[in-house]
Formats: C-alpha cells, structure tokens, sequence
C-alpha cells in the first residue's frame, strides 16, 4: 500500500476531531478537514494547525488525498459509503454502515481499502485480551450492555431496533472480535418489545455459550465476564479495566474469614487522546486494522439476528 502522507477528514464533529487528534501527530503532510458550509461553523475553530485546509464540498477534494476518514453524522454514513464505493484509495468510515440497506449483508465483497471505526479492537486492554485468549479454553461468558434508549431515540430520531448499530454495536464486536462468529443465537427475550428493559440472548460456540444481556437505563457499567478452565476468571469493565484472577486467598481474621481474589494482571486502558483512536490511526496507516468492510459484516448480521 502506497504511503499515506496526505489524508482528508470528512466531517467537523465530536467523532471527526478526535481522529484529527490523532493523525495530526502520526503524518507529516497536509490534513484537509471537509464541511458542508464554512460560514458558521464553529466546530472549525478546533481545528488549528499549519497542516490544515478546509474545504466545502465533496467535488472540490483535492486527486494527492491519500486516504479518507468519513466522520459524518451518523445517519450519512450510508450516503458516503455509497460514494466511495468504487474508491481505491483506504477509506476508515465511523460506525454504523448499513441502516438504509435493506440486505447489506449480501453486499458483493469489498476491497481490503474500506475499514469501520471499530476502535475498541484497538484498546490495549482488548489486545492483550485477545492475544491472551489464544492459548485458553473457555467455559463460558457474560456480557452486559447498557444503553438509555430513550436518550438515544431522542438525540438520533431513529427507530429503537438501530440502537445495536450505534453505541452497543463496540461491544457486540468485542464478542465476534474475541471469539468469532456464533454457531448460533437463541433470544430468549426480545429487547425490542415497547415496555421492555432488558434484553436475553445466549450466543452459542463449539464449547461454550455467551449470555447476553442488554440493560435500559441501567446504572451498572458495560461489562465483559470470561470463565476459563485453568480456573481464570477475567473482568473487563467498559473496555478500560482489564483484571484477570487466578484463584482465592483466604485469610482469617479473628472468628471471620476473609476470601479475596488473586490477581494475575491488572491494567487500565491509558491515552492522552481518546481511548482507541490513536491506536486505530496507526493501524490504519499501517494498513493493519482488522475492523473491514467484510469483517463488519459478520457483526452486522449478527446484529440484525438481535433485532
């Protein structure tokens, strides 16, 4: 893959500046920042630097752009996807493709150029995880997810069921990032009826199941649960916090025993940038990222399977 030196931000907010964060101190050449209007914008204010141009308008892209970051609003990601379809050049496009789509599943296959942000597979702590995982064997698993689905059908004005596609979808991928695709997905209780708040599947593997759990406008943290048959049993709390023990130390104290966990490892996610973005952008200029257009379409179909 050709060196990227050149490379174009599509997009001026939230999303779209934290990856300007971390391309700005990865390549030496000229970032372009591309909005719809200049005039009034004052998210482009952020984006200070002798490296920057900003532009209006997809036509007047300059052809020496290297690569693309679409960080659009999220319900344009499928106008832009359909866009760059015939681009040859690498796109990273933000989460989530494919809403407008009635079978985008059945796509025909992408070129290798085209990556999803899926940037918690970048977290540290989810490196270390997968890598660790390669030489265990499972029991089982637990994964809670929580959401506020009335904050987010207010703040998106889109159907409850897409909820999936936007936050919950980084730790429906941790499951098939970890573990890959599931043999098969039993609901046990539909996340999606008008009263509900909670939401039960079981992912079921070779030799073990995953039970998930999706929680409505809880108070407790998203949070990843791995039993394994050494006896290891690994935590990893809003993608962050990773703690792996290895059995139970009892003390006593006077009449009262007192039972603690061993840790084995022990680590916070750590980053002056946004968790994962950093991380992401080095990949991606290495040409390293896992998250493809192919790869996401194994998350993609096991989200609409929940649905």
């Amino acid at each position: 893959m050709k060196k990227i030196k050149t490379i174009c931000i599509i997009g001026t907010g939230y999303a779209a500046y934290n990856h300007y964060q971390s391309f700005k101190n990865l390549i030496n050449g000229q970032i372009y920042i591309l909005t719809r209007k200049k005039k009034g914008n004052k998210n482009l204010k952020k984006f200070k630097s002798k490296k920057v141009r900003i532009i209006e308008n997809l036509n007047n892209m300059p052809k020496i752009i290297d690569a693309y970051v679409v960080a659009s609003h999220w319900l344009k990601n499928d106008f832009y996807f359909n866009f760059f379809k015939n681009e040859k050049k690498p796109i990273l496009f933000e989460k989530p493709i494919g809403i407008s789509y009635k079978s985008f599943f059945n796509l025909p296959k992408y070129k290798s150029n085209k990556f999803l942000g899926l940037n918690r597979r970048c977290f540290k702590t989810t490196i270390f995880l997968k890598k660790y995982l390669k030489t265990k064997k499972v029991i089982d698993a637990n994964v809670n997810i929580c959401e506020n689905v009335q904050l987010f059908q207010k703040r998106f004005k889109t159907k409850k069921k897409n909820i999936f596609l936007f936050s919950s979808i980084h730790n429906i991928d941790l499951i098939i990032f970890l573990f890959g695709e599931p043999i098969k997905i039993q609901k046990i209780k539909s996340f999606f009826n008008k009263q509900e708040v909670t939401g039960f599947f079981i992912f079921h593997y070779k030799n073990f199941k995953v039970k998930v759990t999706f929680l409505d406008n809880s108070s407790e943290n998203s949070e990843l649960t791995i039993r394994l048959k050494d006896k290891d049993t690994i935590f990893l709390t809003h993608n962050t916090n990773l703690k792996i023990y290895d059995g139970i130390k009892v003390k006593s104290k006077k009449d009262n025993k007192i039972y603690e966990p061993i840790i084995k490892h022990s680590f916070k996610e750590k980053d002056k940038f946004k968790f994962g973005f950093y991380n992401q952008a080095n990949l991606f200029l290495k040409n390293k990222l896992t998250s493809s257009i192919d790869s996401y379409k194994i998350t993609y179909n096991v989200i609409k399977k929940l649905s």
